[in-house]
């Protein structure tokens, strides 16, 4: 949505600037132009909409875990559910403003500067989006559990996982290694712990916004590296 009122006030800049300079004053490039913020407040309406029916799902399913998303514009919280029952709770932050702008600006398309706080049952989680070196390949997280340290993600690309299109998240949580891993033509995520696989997470169907989680054991940190990993690469 900043992206169209800013796409407006450059317009109406340059507008501005050729009648100062030119004595010359369009007005149907403001009409037109205008069009764009009335389309951002038609685009909000909707997001805000969509982020309503967010709140009131209700997942079909009676025993795995599940989470709904419909939209990424507003950044409200998401339930997740344990069968129909709403036991946690995730929310998107940014770490600088700035970095909100840019997402804005790319509509929430580009996995950059993804942070969330994520609360399951009394325990509260932060997953911040850290910057590891200036030009560089993967992105890192710090992850704080209640307030102190708990471990820390990355993502994990290189020609060969490029290659074989192949997307992957390492996460380390003290003697815990955690690698989550899926192909982007396949969608289903597999989540493995010492070659074990311990987890999956995908879509309900192709067209759904439900993702469901399988695990073999209902562990935070599970739950905390399948939803970083649906949300980064969406």
């Amino acid at each position: 949505m900043i992206h169209l009122n800013f796409i407006f006030l450059l317009i109406l800049i340059g507008t501005c600037l050729r009648y100062l300079i030119y004595g010359e004053f369009d007005a149907s490039s403001i009409v037109l132009a205008s069009l764009f913020p009335i389309t951002s407040v038609f685009m909000y309406i909707a997001a805000s909409h969509l982020a309503k029916k967010e709140q009131a799902y209700i997942p079909k399913t009676h025993d795995n875990w599940s989470f709904y998303v419909l939209q990424k514009l507003l950044h409200k919280p998401k339930p997740l559910f344990k069968g129909k029952e709403s036991i946690g709770v995730y929310k998107r932050f940014y770490v600088k403003g700035w970095h909100r702008v840019i997402d804005s600006l790319l509509e929430g398309k580009a996995p950059m500067y993804y942070s969330f706080f994520l609360t399951i049952g009394e325990h509260n989680y932060k997953v911040e989006w850290q910057r590891n070196k200036f030009f560089s390949n993967n992105d890192n997280w710090v992850i704080y559990k209640d307030g102190k340290y708990f471990g820390k993600a990355a993502t994990v690309f290189h020609l060969k996982n490029a290659v074989q299109l192949k997307e992957c998240i390492k996460a380390t949580f003290d003697n815990t290694e955690l690698v989550a891993t899926s192909r982007t033509i396949k969608g289903e995520a597999v989540l493995q712990c010492d070659d074990k696989v311990v987890g999956t997470i995908k879509r309900s169907s192709l067209v759904s916004s439900a993702h469901i989680l399988y695990m073999d054991e209902d562990l935070d940190i599970y739950i905390l590296v399948l939803l970083l990993f649906r949300m980064y690469y969406k």
